[in-house]
C-alpha cells in the first residue's frame, strides 16, 4: 500500500506579524459586527501570543493547498503548535477531516493543541483593531497544551456532528458543511487538573497579558 504524503507549509522563519490584516471595520461596518466574523482577529492574537509563550516559535504561513497546515513551529523542540480559540462558550471543535489529516502527520511529527480560554465579550467600545487586542489581553484566563494524541483520543469518545464552516475570510455567505468534534469544558478543565501550572507575562503586538496560568508540559 502506497504511503499518503502530506504537504505541509514552509518553514521558512517569517517576521512576527506578516499576515496581511488591513484596517479593522469599525463597529457597525457590515463585515465586523459579530464574534464569528471577529474570530479571524482573535484567532491571529493567540497565535502571536503562543509565538511569545513559545520564544523560539515561529508563525506559520496558512497555504489553502496544503494538506495540514499548523499555526507554529518551534525548531529547538522539533514541536508544532496548533492554537485553539476558547471563547465564553467554553468548548471549542475540532474538524474531523483535520484530525485525520494531522493523524497522518504525527506519524512523523509531534504536535501540540494550545487552548486559550478567555471570556472577551464584544462591545460597541471596541472599534479598532488596536482596541480588540487590548480586550483581549485583559480577558485571557489561562492556557493549556495537550499533545495531539491526547486531544484526539478524547475528541473521538464524542460523535462529530455537522457544523457551518467559513471558508472565506470576510465573506459572511460563504459556508460549508463539515463534520466536527466538540472539545468540551468538562475535557479542557481534566487536563488543567492533570497539568502542572506555570506563571507567565507576556507581550503580545505590544500589550501586556499579566500572569497567565499556563498548563500542560511539552518537553
Amino acid at each position: 500500500m502506497k504511503q499518503e504524503t502530506l504537504q505541509i507549509v514552509s518553514m521558512k522563519r517569517k517576521p512576527k506579524e506578516f499576515r496581511p490584516i488591513g484596517l479593522w471595520g469599525i463597529t457597525g461596518d457590515k463585515w465586523i459586527k459579530t464574534l464569528p466574523q471577529a474570530r479571524p482577529y482573535i484567532g491571529d492574537f493567540f497565535e502571536e501570543a503562543t509565538s511569545s509563550l513559545f520564544s523560539n516559535a515561529y508563525r506559520l504561513q496558512t497555504l489553502s493547498t496544503a494538506d495540514v497546515c499548523p499555526d507554529l513551529y518551534d525548531p529547538d523542540q522539533a514541536v508544532f503548535f496548533e492554537v485553539k480559540s476558547v471563547g465564553r462558550s467554553r468548548h471549542s471543535l475540532l474538524y474531523q477531516h483535520r484530525i485525520e489529516k494531522y493523524d497522518t502527520f504525527t506519524e512523523k511529527y509531534r504536535l501540540y493543541y494550545v487552548f486559550w480560554r478567555h471570556h472577551l465579550r464584544l462591545s460597541s467600545e471596541i472599534t479598532s483593531l488596536d482596541e480588540l487586542r487590548v480586550a483581549l489581553a485583559n480577558v485571557v484566563d489561562d492556557v493549556i497544551v495537550v499533545s495531539s494524541d491526547a486531544v484526539h483520543r478524547m475528541a473521538r469518545t464524542t460523535n462529530p456532528r455537522e457544523t457551518s464552516y467559513s471558508g472565506t475570510h470576510g465573506n459572511p455567505g460563504n459556508y460549508f458543511k463539515m463534520n466536527a468534534y466538540t472539545i468540551t469544558a468538562k475535557m479542557l478543565r481534566g487536563w488543567e487538573a492533570d497539568y502542572p501550572v506555570e506563571y507567565s507575562m507576556l507581550d503580545v503586538y505590544k500589550h501586556k497579558v499579566q500572569s497567565c496560568a499556563v498548563h500542560g508540559n511539552i518537553i
